[in-house]
């Protein structure tokens, strides 16, 4: 069986990236500009992330199934502004969309949950999928997006 890889966008200190290679996934690129969660990011799997989203040439990543982005949720929090794209960090998402378009991954699992929420309420496109799924167990609930672009 062919391992599956993905890319680690707005990486932090590597959550997405512990649970997906625990989960027999392949990282071939993360990407996070704190330079503190780059320090920490660096000490737990060996590999700086790339610093600035805003500067990625798309042609010089390498193929993946799967991306991983957990970028701000500030400007779409009930605990925020809401400011949406009206906020600099709002904006972020679009370099999201903007890899996606290029590589077409077969999965983009951008969190949070919320701001996907608020971002397909605000969509034109007709090419933003999503599929919603909450799982429970006795102690906990779990709801998770997952995003298709086709």
């Amino acid at each position: 069986m062919t391992q599956l890889r993905f890319i680690d966008l707005f990486a932090g200190i590597g959550g997405f990236r512990l649970g997906f290679t625990q989960a027999g996934y392949q990282c071939v690129f993360s990407c996070e500009i704190d330079p503190t969660c780059q320090s920490v990011y660096t000490n737990n799997f060996g590999e700086t992330p790339f610093a600035d989203i805003t500067k990625i040439d798309v042609r010089s990543l390498p193929d993946f199934e799967v991306l991983t982005a957990g970028f701000p949720c500030q400007p779409f929090s009930i605990c925020g502004k809401r400011k949406g794209f009206e906020d600099t960090r709002g904006t972020l998402f679009f370099h999201i969309c903007r890899i996606i378009e290029a590589k077409q991954p077969a999965i983009a699992y951008p969190s949070p949950q919320p701001a996907i929420a608020y971002l397909k309420n605000q969509s034109n496109s007709d090419r933003l999928f999503t599929k919603n799924r909450t799982t429970r167990s006795p102690h906990h609930s779990t709801h998770q997006t997952a995003i298709a672009y086709s």
